[in-house]
């Protein structure tokens, strides 16, 4: 994808339909001119007081809505720890919002930086002869976008068209139960295609690490046949130059020289950094190589940075979501439970759960939403990962002691700089999360939604054997006296004498 003058298009403006969402809700506090007539993320004072704003209006009205349309027999029916797993399920979700919010501000000059730097990836992919296509990353926004919409306007109108039996002016502020979790899941979407586009960097520079692999390959056969090996004419340039911008309080030239010192000092000066790839100078001669795979690995070390400054930004609101996850799954399982039984009075905010169908596409919808977050981060760690198997593979492929040794030292860096995804430290974003791990004696998020739904659930049971017993000696009672013998007995007028009588 490229601007009007035919250059590239920065990956921010991937970001448009989600970036012209957030502003159509009063969400993300960054300059709406700045981004929609230079392109560029800023932050505003005014945008700020606006995202603080719209979070009080949006918690007062879901406050009023709970108000208007709650039930109070959920207080007077249930005993005092009911009442107070209640309020912490139902306000759960407005105190998601709130991080989330709040995150963001704090943010806002570091998320700028990250497009920054990331752009700078893209310019140095490019003096390599690597094109990243930035349109996946547009197509999943897209696609979260339509699925995120869906999913809260069907629970929305399946709501009102199941659960409420009249309709009121006052019924339009059921919507105040949903906008938390949409601004919540439009936040996780700017972390998700950020997530996506790193992956894509990482999956091109193992893409072309892979190349150079089949080429040695392919080489070292005609070499053993005894045949000549042409090589197509390409023009490449093997080196990256420094970089001496200056990004927040860091300079990348200082960053590479940190993380490839040794080979930086030790490689002998290029006199040109485009280089023909023919027989006589080929890419694939030991300095071509080493000038090549440095300068890759740099673009590795550079991605893997911004990666773990993606987790830095957005650590807190991935922590609150998982347990925003954890809560909301468990107490619409645990709800859907009771609407099965008799005698149950159900909180407004999860009504969802007296009709099978809404709270399946509810439980799809969050659910979705969290594993989706482990699923890339993981997918995006092992791609992080496989940089190193693609670059001994090239060594695999070259069959020389100085190939191995360059591959080696930078296996090691690579290895070093190696990038996982986590929750604020408490627990990592993989697959492995969703599921036990003995070896380890991790305990998955099923597991622990499945043993606490058994604990609700138990103590409901024991509730109700209580208040039946309470019932039925109640019954008792009333019966016993119902039956007690009536005797009969003659009321005799009263005499009255005086006693001069």
């Amino acid at each position: 994808m490229s601007d009007s003058n035919g250059q590239p298009a920065p990956f921010l403006h991937n970001f448009n339909t989600i970036f012209y969402l957030c502003k159509l809700f009063g969400i993300y506090p960054y300059d709406f001119q700045k981004f929609y007539y230079q392109g560029i993320l800023q932050g505003s004072r005014l945008g700020s007081c606006v995202v603080m704003t719209v979070m009080c209006v949006t918690f007062l009205l879901f406050n009023l809505t709970l108000f208007t349309f709650g039930d109070e027999e959920v207080i007077a029916r249930n005993n005092h720890l009911s009442v107070i797993v209640t309020i912490v399920f139902t306000y759960i979700t407005p105190a998601t919002m709130f991080t989330d919010q709040i995150t963001a501000m704090r943010n806002q000059k570091r998320l700028p930086e990250l497009f920054e730097r990331i752009d700078y990836v893209d310019e140095d992919l490019r003096q390599l002869g690597i094109s990243v296509d930035n349109r996946r990353v547009q197509r999943g926004i897209w696609l979260m976008v339509a699925f995120t919409f869906g999913c809260e306007f069907f629970i929305f109108v399946s709501s009102i068209y199941l659960l409420v039996d009249e309709l009121k002016w006052s019924t339009a502020l059921w919507i105040f139960t949903s906008l938390p979790t949409l601004y919540n899941t439009m936040d996780k979407i700017w972390f998700l295609g950020i997530l996506l586009g790193l992956r894509d960097r990482f999956d091109a520079i193992n893409a072309e690490l892979e190349k150079i692999a089949e080429e040695l390959e392919k080489r070292q056969r005609q070499q053993l046949k005894g045949q000549q090996y042409h090589e197509s004419e390409l023009v490449l340039q093997t080196s990256l130059p420094l970089r001496t911008e200056q990004i927040g309080d860091i300079k990348l030239e200082r960053l590479v020289r940190d993380a490839f010192g040794e080979l930086l000092h030790n490689r002998e000066p290029i006199k040109s950094c485009m280089l023909s790839m023919s027989h006589e100078s080929s890419l694939y001669t030991f300095k071509a190589l080493q000038e090549r795979f440095i300068s890759l690995c740099q673009l590795h070390d550079s991605t893997c940075r911004i990666a773990k400054l993606l987790n830095e930004l957005w650590s807190y609101p991935i922590l609150i979501l998982m347990a925003f996850g954890f809560v909301i799954v468990t107490s619409q399982l645990y709800f859907v439970y009771c609407a099965t039984q008799k005698d149950h009075v159900i909180p407004l905010v999860f009504r969802s759960a007296k009709k099978r169908t809404i709270s399946t596409v509810f439980l799809a919808y969050i659910g979705g939403k969290c594993v989706s977050l482990m699923f890339y981060s993981w997918k995006t760690s092992q791609a992080s990962r496989r940089a190193g198997i693609c670059l001994h593979k090239c060594g695999v492929a070259a069959d020389s002691n100085e190939v191995y040794e360059i591959v080696n030292h930078l296996s090691l860096k690579l290895l070093n700089h190696a990038i996982n995804f986590s929750a604020c430290g408490f627990f990592t974003l993989d697959m492995g999360t969703l599921y036990a791990v003995r070896a380890s004696k991790r305990y998955s998020v099923c597991g622990a939604i499945t043993s606490y739904l058994i604990i609700l659930i138990q103590f409901d049971m024991a509730g109700q054997q209580v208040r039946m017993s309470k019932e039925l000696a109640a019954a008792n009672e009333t019966t016993a006296v119902s039956l007690l013998p009536i005797e009969n007995y003659t009321v005799m007028p009263l005499e009255t004498t005086t006693p001069w009588e």
